[in-house]
């Protein structure tokens, strides 16, 4: 890739606008945890992070696609891995010591369990099959119950970049050229049944609707969305007739 080429997609990656959005929603959720007067509904600041990280991984995505008509899995993945599991370790080694000086046997047990699951991103299937309540956890839940959303987020980058791409049309079997109409239509369905699917586990299996992925992609498909809307308002998409992935 040119260093032209990569230049817009580093800007995008480095927007001060978005930082500051994460940087808030984070803190109305530390907010809620610490039951400060007011901001008992901070815990919508996970749903605000994750519309952005549906908005900015999207445009960093489409971004590569519509300049080198192709996608870098390995370097994608690689940027997410770095950018995250170094944070990920020191948080699981450094609770685990102090966990091990303070908590109960039970509780480390029980926080041991966790952690292996938060190594591997898989913590949200943990607590949604171990049935607890985010809510109701306070200061005596699980040491590694705040890896969850992060689990959910890891997730969405495994699966993301291959729905967008099909929606778009890259690959010659589909028959189909690159199509950012159909790219919306297809973030418009996955938004609608996702959001229908996280209402009905909200009656029926509540856990699920709120620590899995398929239950809130609408929020990442969300950001997408406004991604598209906004590039349109700014600038006609490009006509793109062949892709190579």
């Amino acid at each position: 890739m040119s260093q032209n080429s990569s230049a817009p997609r580093a800007a995008l990656s480095r927007r001060t606008d978005l930082q500051s959005l994460r940087a808030l929603a984070i803190l109305i959720v530390v907010a809620a945890h610490a039951h400060i007067p007011g901001m008992q509904g901070g815990y919508v600041g996970v749903d605000v992070f994750f519309v952005l990280s549906g908005f900015l991984i999207s445009g960093l995505i489409l971004h590569e696609v519509e300049t080198t008509r192709r996608f870098n899995a390995w370097a994608f993945y690689a940027r997410r891995l770095k950018r995250l599991l170094p944070a990920l370790l020191v948080v699981l080694l450094l609770v685990s010591a102090t966990a091990w000086l303070l908590a109960s046997p039970l509780q480390q047990r029980e926080d041991a369990a966790a952690g292996q699951a938060a190594a591997l991103w898989l913590s949200n299937f943990y607590f949604s099959a171990r049935i607890i309540n985010y809510f109701s956890a306070g200061l005596g839940g699980n040491l590694f119950l705040h890896t969850w959303s992060l689990a959910v987020e890891e997730q969405f980058y495994l699966i993301w970049p291959w729905m967008l791409l099909f929606l778009l049309g890259v690959w010659s079997w589909q028959g189909a050229p690159f199509s950012r109409k159909r790219l919306a239509i297809g973030l418009a369905f996955l938004a609608v049944a996702s959001l229908l699917l996280g209402a009905y586990w909200s009656n029926t299996a509540v856990e699920a609707g709120f620590y899995l992925m398929p239950g809130r992609m609408w929020e990442f498909a969300l950001g997408a969305l406004i991604f598209l809307l906004r590039q349109a308002l700014d600038h006609p998409p490009p006509q793109l007739n062949t892709l190579i992935c």
